[in-house]
């Protein structure tokens, strides 16, 4: 993934989106015909987007939207730390309506004013890979339980900025 943001990056793209969903065909035995699986984002699939938001931000030219896994302002707030420049939801404005904009956006002001924050751009990334006390955080829980006992941790981050 990290290696396609830089390619695309580099081939002139202004923004990614990390990640749409995909949705994905199911074959009915019975009709024996291929039909689209259609389903909105579950709770709790913020994870992958996140990561490799705080991954690639501040590493390429290109804007980086998040998408998935958005149903509170938590879920706004933590993707903007971690570097998006823009956070988008359709499943949570589906289930909750239009109005659930409102909720986002005061839910983010509440959390800024008590912060002392003015705008966005004084936190944007402050949680990114490159930005915190310990970036191994970001791949310990995926790398970890893959390469458990195998490599010593500084084999595995130095694996881990390879990739990106």
């Amino acid at each position: 993934m990290g290696n396609m943001a830089k390619r695309l990056d580099q081939a002139g793209a202004n923004a990614l989106v990390l990640f749409n969903r995909f949705y994905l065909p199911n074959i009915d035995v019975q009709s024996l015909q291929a039909n689209p699986i259609f389903g909105l984002s579950p709770v709790g699939e913020i994870h992958l987007p996140l990561l490799w938001i705080a991954l690639l931000h501040g590493k390429l030219n290109a804007s980086l939207a998040a998408t998935r896994g958005v149903e509170n302002p938590e879920d706004v707030i933590r993707y903007l730390l971690a570097g998006a420049d823009v956070v988008m939801t359709a499943s949570a404005l589906l289930h909750n309506g239009p109005a659930h904009i409102a909720t986002l956006i005061d839910g983010l002001e509440q959390w800024m004013e008590a912060r002392g924050f003015a705008s966005v751009r004084q936190f944007r990334g402050s949680m990114s890979h490159g930005n915190v006390a310990n970036p191994d955080a970001y791949h310990q829980a995926n790398c970890a339980r893959v390469l458990e006992g195998g490599l010593h941790a500084t084999a595995r981050s130095a694996l881990w900025r390879g990739w990106v």
